[in-house]
This record gives structure tokens, C-alpha cells and sequence, in this order.
């Protein structure tokens, strides 16, 4: 028996609202499932119970057809069982699907439609678990343009708290946000998109804020000192923050 809430999520998949996915995908999906169940005693048959519970050893096998998949979203919900189990490959499979998804339609929603977030935030959550120190220059190729730093947000800051060198002039890029085109997100700059224009160059600033402490120069503490006449009370709680962080490395 399911609980209510995974039951409904069973029925909607079942129906092609949630977990959507074509018919070649359901096919893979029997596959791997029945595989599961054959192998680990796991009776599951759908991707919402994939992505409800924690299928210990299953991990394994979803690595298997990761790449089987065409859904981005798919990819998505089974990664974070695969970096449960430390498969060995997990970095890889994460960084190959972050890619595919970034080179597919599901990249940027179209005018009106909800954020992929359901897709980013399962690789910025399943790297920021790797900690993934020795692929640091790999992990550097994925948050290079705007967008991805603004969907890898927990990536870019791990990067910055190893104090990647690269990374210091993307965070002074993104601190001066408000000359990032719509070009650059890849979008017309119209509020029907979401996120807006304006929301992903306000979430680039505040990264940028919180980044930039693990630089502590003259210049760097000036820049972000400059926020605090801000209007925005969370702008300057943030600079604040970075600043107090900043004073102890300073000796300020």
C-alpha cells in the first residue's frame, strides 16, 4: 500500500502529467525496474517510487542505462541514486548528463513554462555530494556561462570555497550582473520567461557576494563595501556577511 501523496504521483505517471516520458523510455524504465526487482527484491515498477525511496544497491544497475534514457528528466531522477550508492563512475555520469542536458530542448523552459529545476538542481545537488576535488577543472567547464552558474549555484560556491583560481573573474562577472544580456541566458529579455532576466542577474549577484569572500584582497572588499548603501536590506545582509569574512583574513 502507498502512502497518499506517492500513490497520486503513481497515478499522474501513469497518465503522463508527472515523470513524463516517451514510449521507447517506458520501455527502458521496465527494463531497468525489472532488473531491480530480480536482483535486490525491490518490487518497483514506476519513477516515482524511484524517486520517492532509497533503493540501496540499485544505483548499480540505473547506472547501466543511464545513458539509455532519452528524457533529461528521467536522467534526473534516478542520478541521485546513483551518487547514494558511490557507483564508481558517478562524477562522470553526472558531468556526461549535466552536458546532454545543457545541448537539449529541456535546457531553457519557453515563454510561459515553470524552470527545469527539477533537472539543475539534481546535478548541483549530486555534485555538491561528490565533492569532487581532482575534477576541478572539469567541474570549471560546466559553470563558465551565466546560466549554468546560476543553476549550478551550490557547484560554483564549492569551487569558490576551494579557491579555484578561474573562478575569481567569473564571481567579479556575476557580481556586476546587471550587464548581463538576455542574449547571454540565451533568452529574449521578456518576463514571460522564468526565471526572468532580472531574477537570474540578482541570483548571480548575491552568488557573486558569497563567493567573493574566499578572495580576500583590498579591491574585493571595496567592491562588495560598495553594496552596503543598497536599498535591498538582503543585499547588504549578504555583504555584510562576506565582509565580517573578510575582515578576519585581513586582519581588518
Amino acid at each position: 500500500m502507498y502512502p497518499k501523496m506517492l500513490q497520486a504521483s503513481i497515478e499522474n505517471e501513469k497518465k503522463g502529467i508527472e515523470y513524463d516520458y516517451n514510449h521507447n523510455d517506458g520501455l527502458v524504465l521496465a527494463e531497468m525496474t525489472s532488473e531491480i526487482k530480480s536482483t535486490l527484491g525491490y518490487n518497483i515498477r514506476y519513477l516515482a517510487e524511484i524517486d520517492a525511496y532509497n533503493l540501496k544497491g540499485a544505483g548499480t544497475i540505473m547506472a547501466k542505462y543511464f545513458d539509455r534514457f532519452e528524457s533529461e528528466g528521467v536522467r534526473a531522477y534516478i542520478l541521485p541514486q546513483i551518487i547514494e550508492d558511490k557507483v564508481k563512475e558517478s562524477f562522470d555520469i553526472a558531468r556526461r548528463g549535466y552536458i546532454s542536458f545543457k545541448n537539449s530542448s529541456y535546457y531553457i523552459s519557453g515563454i510561459g513554462e515553470t524552470a527545469p529545476a527539477y533537472i539543475y538542481v539534481r546535478y548541483d545537488s549530486s555534485f555538491k555530494r561528490l565533492k569532487p576535488k581532482k575534477n576541478k577543472n572539469q567541474l570549471m567547464e560546466l559553470i563558465t556561462s551565466p546560466r549554468d552558474a546560476f543553476y549550478l549555484t551550490f557547484t560554483v560556491r564549492m569551487l569558490a570555497s576551494w579557491r579555484v583560481e578561474n573562478i575569481e573573474p567569473l564571481l567579479l562577472q556575476y557580481f556586476h550582473s546587471d550587464k548581463i544580456s538576455a542574449e547571454e541566458l540565451g533568452i529574449n529579455d521578456y518576463d514571460e520567461y522564468y526565471p526572468s532576466v532580472s531574477y537570474i542577474r540578482d541570483s548571480l549577484r548575491y552568488l557573486a557576494i558569497d563567493g567573493l569572500k574566499y578572495y580576500p584582497s583590498e579591491a574585493n572588499y571595496a567592491l562588495i563595501k560598495s553594496l552596503l548603501k543598497s536599498d535591498n536590506m538582503n543585499v547588504v545582509a549578504a555583504c555584510k556577511k562576506s565582509l565580517r569574512y573578510m575582515e578576519k583574513k585581513l586582519n581588518i
